[in-house]
C-alpha cells in the first residue's frame, strides 16, 4: 500500500481531503480547482500533531489486541511520511508557480486548461451565495427596524431617519451600513450567524468583543474605536440572526497609505522597498500615530490571562474568564470546531501548559527542550510591569493587528482600530506594545527576502525602530511596555508558536529553531534543525549547557 493510501484511511474531514486532493493531483493533470485546495490546506497540521496522535492511536490499538509496534516502524513511517511531505512541498511550490499568471515558463501538462474546464470566478460567485446568501436575503427593512427598536429602548442616540446606504461582506462578517443623512451606524452580522451553523463558542466570542471594546471606551474615551450600541448572541430580533451594532469609522485601511496605488488603483507591493519619499513621509506619520494609538492601552491592566467579560454588564467591572477560539473544519469556512481555554494567572503556567499539550510527544523531545528554555526565560517566564512587583499583570492584545483593521486619514493619522474579534490579555511582552503584523514577517514562516513585495530586513528594522522610538514616548520612557517593542516581532512568534494559527505544528516550531539558531555565534550553520532537534532529543549535554547560556541572551530586552 503507497503511504499515502495508508494515512488517508486514518485521517477524516479535511486531512484526509488533503491527502486525496494530492494524490489525484499527482496522478493527472488535476483541474485548477483542485490544485489549488491542495495549496489552501494546512499540511503543517497533519505533518505534526495529527503524525504523533496517529502513531499513538496506532500504538494503542495493537496493544490491545497484545502485539506491539516497534520503535523501528516508528521511524520508518515518520520517514516515509517526511519524503510525502517533501512531495506536497514540491507539489505546492508549482501550484503557486502555475499561479502567477505569467508566461515566462515553458507550457506545462495541463496548459490546455481554459475557463471552459473549470470557472474559478463562477466557483467564487457559488460560493459566496452559500455563505452570505441566508444574510443577503435579510430584507433592508428589517435592518431599519432594528435601528428604531434598539432607538426606542435607549440603547441608540437617535433611530429615526436611516436608510440602508451599503452592504458588504469582510472576511466573516455580513456588513450593513445605515445613514439618516449626518450618522452613519454600522450593523454586523457574523457568518456563522444562522441556526445551522450557531453553536455556544461564537455566542462567548462575541460577547467578548463586545465587552472588551466597551470596557476600552469607557476606560479611554478618546482610543480610536467603534462605540458598541447594542448586541445580541440569539434569533429573537427583526433580522433573526446575532448582531453587533457599532458607530461608523471614517478612514481607509492603512494599506493605501503604505503602498502606492497601480493604475487600476490595487496597492503595488512591488515598491514595498522603494517608496517613494511622500510615501515614505506618510508611513512614518502612520506608524507614530498609530504606536500613539496602541500606547493608551498601558493604562488597562489585568489579573489573568483569558478574555475579557463584563460583570453585570458594568464597564468598570471586567473580569477574565475563559479564552474561546475556533478552527476552519473544511472548504466551507461556516462550519467550525469551537475550543476553550483555561484562565491562567502566571505567565509561567499559560505556556508551559500550552507547551505540553502540544509538544509532548516523545517524537518532539528536542523540540520542546529548545522551546522550554525560551519560555523560561524572561521577559516570558514572568509577566511584571516592574521586577520587584508582587504579582504578575497582563494586558490585551489585538488578535489580527494587519493593515485592513487599520483606518486612517489621508495623512496616515490613526482614525479607527476595527476587528476585536478573539481579542484577550496576554503577558506583556506579546500585548498592545507589539509591533503591527506587517512589521513581524521576518520572524513568521515562508519569509522569502527576494521577493520584492517582501520587505527587506533593514527596512523592517527600520520601521520597527520608528515604532519602538513613538511608543517609547508614548509611554513615558523606557521603564514601560515600550521595552518589548523593537524586538517583539521575536516575542510575537514565540507566542504564535502555542496560540497562533496552526500553533503547535512541527514545522513552525523547526523554522523558528532554525532562525533562533542563527542568532546564537555557536549555531549559526546550523542548516536542518530537525536533524538537530532529533540528536537534542536523544541527549547532547554539551549542546543544552551552551542554549541555556545563548537563548536568554537573544531574548534580552534592547
Amino acid at each position: 500500500m503507497a503511504f499515502g493510501n495508508f494515512i488517508s484511511l486514518f485521517f477524516t474531514g479535511k486531512h484526509a481531503e488533503t491527502v486525496n486532493a494530492i494524490q489525484d493531483s499527482q496522478g493527472s493533470a488535476a483541474p485548477r480547482q483542485l490544485r489549488r485546495r491542495c495549496r489552501i490546506l494546512s499540511w503543517d497540521v497533519v505533518r505534526s500533531d495529527y503524525l504523533d496522535g496517529l502513531l499513538g492511536e496506532l500504538s494503542g490499538g495493537l496493544k490491545s489486541g497484545g502485539l506491539h509496534l516497534p520503535e523501528q516502524t516508528h521511524t520508518v513511517i515518520r520517514e516515509a511520511f517526511d519524503e510525502e511531505t517533501e512531495k506536497v512541498n514540491k507539489l505546492t511550490t508549482t501550484v503557486e508557480q502555475d499561479d502567477d499568471d505569467t508566461d515566462h515558463s515553458e507550457p506545462s501538462d495541463d496548459a490546455e486548461e481554459t475557463e471552459t474546464d473549470y470557472d474559478e470566478d463562477e466557483e467564487s460567485r457559488q460560493m459566496a451565495e452559500f455563505v452570505w446568501g441566508p444574510f443577503r436575503s435579510i430584507p433592508d427593512e428589517r435592518f431599519v427596524d432594528l435601528l428604531h427598536r434598539l432607538f426606542r429602548i435607549g440603547l441608540t442616540k437617535d433611530g429615526s431617519g436611516y436608510k440602508v446606504e451599503k452592504r458588504t461582506e469582510g472576511s466573516f462578517h455580513h456588513v450593513v451600513i445605515l445613514s439618516n443623512g449626518s450618522e452613519k451606524m454600522v450593523i454586523k452580522v457574523p457568518m456563522v450567524g444562522t441556526a445551522e451553523r450557531w453553536q455556544r463558542g461564537h455566542a462567548a466570542i462575541i460577547q467578548s468583543e463586545a465587552d472588551t471594546m466597551i470596557h476600552i471606551k469607557h476606560k479611554l474615551p478618546n482610543f480610536p474605536i467603534p462605540d458598541v450600541y447594542a448586541y445580541d448572541v440569539g434569533f429573537e430580533n427583526e433580522i433573526g440572526a446575532p448582531f453587533m451594532l457599532l458607530s461608523y469609522s471614517s478612514g481607509s485601511p492603512a494599506n493605501h497609505i503604505w503602498f502606492d496605488a497601480r493604475g487600476d488603483e490595487e496597492d503595488d507591493e512591488t515598491m514595498n522597498n522603494t517608496p517613494t519619499e511622500e510615501r515614505e513621509k506618510l508611513r512614518i506619520n502612520f506608524l507614530k500615530s498609530l504606536a500613539k494609538a496602541m500606547a493608551e492601552l498601558r493604562h488597562l491592566e489585568f489579573n489573568a490571562c483569558g478574555m475579557v467579560y463584563l460583570q453585570d454588564n458594568d464597564p468598570d467591572k471586567p473580569v477574565i474568564g475563559p479564552y474561546h477560539g475556533w478552527m476552519t473544519l473544511s472548504f466551507d469556512r461556516t462550519r467550525r470546531k469551537y475550543w476553550e481555554r483555561p484562565v491562567f494567572e502566571t505567565a509561567a503556567e499559560y505556556y508551559m501548559t500550552r507547551l505540553h499539550e502540544k509538544f509532548g510527544s516523545k517524537y518532539a523531545v528536542g523540540i520542546s527542550k529548545i522551546l522550554s528554555m525560551v519560555y523560561s526565560s524572561p521577559p516570558l517566564s514572568a509577566s511584571k510591569k516592574h521586577d520587584a512587583d508582587p504579582h504578575e499583570t497582563f494586558v490585551l492584545q489585538h488578535n489580527d493587528f494587519d493593515y485592513q483593521n487599520i483606518l486612517v486619514s489621508e495623512t496616515g493619522e490613526i482614525t479607527a482600530i476595527l476587528d476585536w474579534d478573539g481579542c484577550g490579555t496576554v503577558p506583556r511582552c506579546a500585548g498592545y506594545s507589539n509591533v503591527p503584523l506587517f512589521l513581524q514577517s521576518d520572524w513568521q514562516a515562508h519569509y522569502d527576502m527576494s521577493d520584492p513585495k517582501t520587505l527587506t530586513t533593514w527596512n523592517l528594522n527600520k520601521y520597527r525602530r520608528v515604532y519602538s522610538e513613538a511608543m517609547i514616548e508614548a509611554c513615558g520612557g523606557i521603564d514601560s511596555d515600550a521595552k518589548y517593542t523593537e524586538q517583539s516581532a521575536l516575542y510575537a512568534v514565540i507566542h504564535d508558536i502555542l496560540f497562533g494559527e496552526n500553533s503547535g505544528t512541527r514545522y513552525r516550531a523547526e523554522e523558528f529553531i532554525a532562525k533562533l539558531m542563527h542568532e546564537i555565534p555557536l549555531f549559526r550553520l546550523t542548516e536542518k534543525p530537525e536533524e538537530f532537534t532529533k540528536k537534542l532529543g536523544d541527549g547532547w549535554p554539551e549542546v543544552e549547557e551552551a542554549l541555556k547560556e545563548w537563548i536568554p541572551r537573544i531574548l534580552a530586552r534592547k
